[in-house]
């Protein structure tokens, strides 16, 4: 049995959760999450609605990497360093979330966090 696509106001519940718990990780500094278009699914902050759809071209490219890097497994996630800060998409279910962190231990907080809650 395929189970059925989450529905709008699942995943908007999801994104909520996960935005509200990841916000309050050491070293965050900003984290929204948005739909697989690249539409905020939370209120955006410090990473606006246009960071959606550049974060969307980094997913779709990340994903299309993967086949040659002959791994078959799901993107967990993806993560960009800029000097003093750090960049975390996760993918989940009908979005992802963006995370932007102060060093590369949240980063990896950040990561450890989404895994234990996609499960």
């Amino acid at each position: 049995m395929v189970a059925a696509p989450p529905t709008p106001d699942r995943v908007r519940q999801q994104a909520q959760m996960f935005v509200a718990g990841l916000s309050v990780l050491p070293g965050v500094t900003a984290a929204c999450a948005f739909d697989p278009q690249g539409e905020p699914l939370t209120t955006p902050d410090l990473l606006s609605a246009q960071v959606g759809t550049y974060l969307k071209f980094l997913l779709t490219a990340a994903q299309t990497l993967a086949p040659h890097l002959r791994t078959g497994l799901p993107l967990k996630a993806a993560q960009l360093e800029f000097q003093d800060r750090v960049l975390v998409v996760c993918p989940f279910e009908g979005g992802f979330a963006a995370v932007l962190v102060r060093d590369t231990p949240g980063a990896s907080s950040v990561k450890a966090w989404m895994r234990s809650r996609m499960g």
